[in-house]
């Protein structure tokens, strides 16, 4: 096909005949478009230069992939088998770990929220004293094996007690008493009068 500005500048007959040479003598029996200006076998230079970049990126991983195989080829089965045995026990021995480690957190919780439960002043000492080997932690969140007041008894000093604080004991002077009610000594003046009697 021709472009009308082409048809334009050549006029009716010319643009028939140059229509007519063309046919069927473009790549495999094509018709050549004036319009494109080829044949079908010019590439762009962006196209062609994807194309490249493709090629390129395909001819690296072909390359690298016959390294691996190359680097396969070269070892040895046994070791292969050997290397993978002893990392999937490596991850077995990992996940154990961070299973008891998980566990031994949540026990921590668990405990720790025992021992607020009872007013206990200091967890980490009440803990200390625990043998954690008896202890085992229930689906429910509760501690079995957990006894408390044993230590309760023992130690109660770090638990807060269930009674009223009792009242502070002064000695001397009674707060908002008056002079007269001071416990065991004489009031201010007759103090006074006894040292005034001692040097006279």
């Amino acid at each position: 096909m021709i472009h009308e500005t082409i048809k334009t500048l050549l006029g009716e007959d010319l643009t028939k005949s140059v229509e007519e040479a063309l046919k069927g003598k473009g790549k495999d029996g094509k018709d050549v478009d004036l319009v494109v200006g080829n044949d079908g076998s010019y590439v762009p230079s962006t196209k062609y230069d994807q194309l490249k970049t493709e090629k390129a990126a395909s001819d690296k991983l072909a390359t690298d992939v016959q390294a691996q195989l190359t680097a396969l080829k070269a070892t040895d089965p046994e070791k292969l088998k050997t290397d993978l045995a002893a990392a999937q026990a490596e991850a077995e021995n990992l996940k154990a770990k961070h299973a008891a480690e998980i566990k031994e957190l949540q026990l921590d919780a668990a405990l720790d929220a025992a021992i607020h439960a009872v007013k206990g002043r200091n967890p980490k000492a009440i803990k200390a004293l625990l043998n954690r080997e008896t202890l085992k932690l229930k689906d429910d969140g509760k501690v079995e094996g957990l006894n408390l007041d044993d230590i309760r008894k023992s130690d109660p000093y770090l638990f807060e007690s269930d009674e009223d604080p009792a009242e502070p004991k002064f000695f001397g002077l009674t707060p908002g008493g008056q002079a007269d009610t001071l416990q065991g000594s004489k009031g201010m003046e007759q103090q006074v009068s006894d040292i005034m009697k001692g040097y006279i």
